[in-house]
């Protein structure tokens, strides 16, 4: 005789795992939501011109944007990443700021030859692509 089980059980059981499984694709996401800041981070520091560093060590990124905190060495921007991989990004607005006061002109103005389009925008124009390469990567760990 076959074994009976009640669908209260069985439906009981399905939502568990489609609970989990949604969980794990959130968790996912974020990761992959945290990796493309983190990237796109590191692409407007790197094309961020240098003349004495401090530029390109005031760029930040947060959710509680600190517009009177100047970075110091690259470790201030190494601490900013540290605080996103450890965070949650899914569902929280970010900004990307620099508080140099030149930091605008040499952004929108042009004032250097080695970043005559810019540094934050041209960067964040990739945003979307590179979050979608990140989530294949971290979709595919599941």
């Amino acid at each position: 005789m076959a074994k009976q089980i009640r669908l209260g059980q069985v439906g009981k059981a399905l939502d568990e795992i489609l609970e989990n499984a949604t969980k794990e694709q959130q968790k996912a996401a974020d990761r992959a939501l945290r990796a493309t800041y983190i990237d796109r981070l590191t692409a407007v520091v790197n094309s961020t011109p240098v003349d004495t560093g401090a530029l390109r060590n005031s760029w930040f990124l947060d959710m509680r944007p600190t517009y009177s905190k100047l970075g110091t060495s690259s470790s201030d921007t190494l601490d900013v990443a540290d605080r996103v991989k450890e965070g949650k990004a899914l569902g929280k607005t970010w900004y990307f700021y620099n508080n140099q006061p030149y930091a605008g002109r040499i952004e929108y103005e042009g004032h250097s030859d080695q970043a005559s389009r810019g540094m934050l925008r041209v960067n964040i124009v990739s945003f979307s692509r590179k979050l979608k390469q990140n989530w294949k990567k971290e979709i595919g760990k599941l």
